[in-house]
Formats: C-alpha cells, structure tokens, sequence
C-alpha cells in the first residue's frame, strides 16, 4: 500500500487567500478555503497541489484518505497513534490528543527533521472534545 500519497474523494474549491501546497484548509462562510491556521480550526482536507495558489483560483481539496502534509516544525517522530491538528498557515502539527482541539488526522509515515518537511497523514473526519 502506497502511505505516502493516497487521496480519496477530492473537492474543488475557489480558493479564498494564497494556500501553500500540502495546506490543511478550512472552508469560510462564503463558500471558498483558506488556510487552516489554529488547532481549533476545523480542516475540511488538504491541498495537494504543487505551486502556490492564490485567492480566486480553483483548488482540488482532498477530503479524506492518505495526504502529504507539511510539518509545522522539526519534531521527534511519532512512536505510537499520534492526532494531526491544523496549525498557522495551513502547516500541521502533530501531538497528543487534547480535548479543546480539533484533529485534522492521524500520522502514518514520515520523518519530520526540519519545518515544512512533508509527511503522510490519514485524514479522518474531525473529532473535537472528549473521546
């Protein structure tokens, strides 16, 4: 099985700002994505587009299944399930489970030596509050 790169349903989106690729987005009232930039966000999927976008175009958001995500910072790697939460700028972090957050995913693969290395995360539908 490929655990780098796995999408399932993919969505597009006008985009509402400029999202970087490999982007956790969140979906505005207006209808269009933006970055996801809080582990409170609730992330609707992942940009996998290479290139920049910028406000107005159209992006193929994935909604679910295995996605390249970029890392927010350079962090030990996860030895057991570890949660993927959105964070500032469309990056993802990932850390233990917290009630008040909202997770985005679970880590798959991946070394995370440096911020914005990529890594491979299963998108999962949100879970937020108590397990």
């Amino acid at each position: 099985m490929n655990t780098k790169n796995n999408p399932g349903l993919i969505v597009p989106f006008e985009a509402g700002a400029a999202i970087k690729p490999y982007s956790l987005v969140k979906l505005k009232a207006d209808g269009t994505v933006i970055p996801a930039a809080a582990d409170t966000d609730v992330a609707i999927g992942a940009v996998q587009q290479v290139g920049a976008s910028k406000a107005g175009v159209t992006v193929d958001v994935t909604l679910d299944g295995i996605v390249l995500l970029r890392a927010k910072a350079a962090q030990a790697n996860p030895s057991t399930v570890n949660w993927v939460f959105p964070d500032t700028d469309g990056t993802a972090n990932i850390k233990a489970w917290a009630d008040d957050h909202v997770s985005a995913g679970i880590w798959v693969d991946g070394k995370l030596a440096a911020a914005n290395d990529l890594f491979s995360a299963l998108l999962t539908r949100q879970f937020g509050g108590t397990v």
